[in-house]
């Protein structure tokens, strides 16, 4: 993996201080580079963890009208029964 060397003003730095201080990282002794992994990887679990409980969410009604009689079984078929109703 390449690496690259970035520049961050003054200004920039607080921000990631506030941020890494918002979210509970203890950025005291940090080099610059640490700091940036540590964030991008928390941010990283976080968003796995959304995920995860998002699809949770959506596997638990998965099938919820499987065997349901008033549901069609074939979409295609569907889908010409009901073209075939219009003019």
């Amino acid at each position: 993996m390449a690496e690259s060397d970035i520049e961050l003003a003054d200004r920039e730095l607080e921000m990631l201080q506030s941020f890494a201080m918002a979210r509970g990282i203890d950025s005291a002794g940090m080099t610059r580079r640490q700091l940036l992994e540590t964030i991008t990887s928390a941010a990283g679990a976080s968003a796995g963890a959304e995920s995860s409980r998002r699809l949770a969410a959506i596997m638990s009604v998965h099938g919820m009208w499987k065997g349901d009689p008033d549901k069609p079984r074939d979409a295609v078929e569907y889908q010409k029964e009901i073209r075939a109703e219009c003019p």
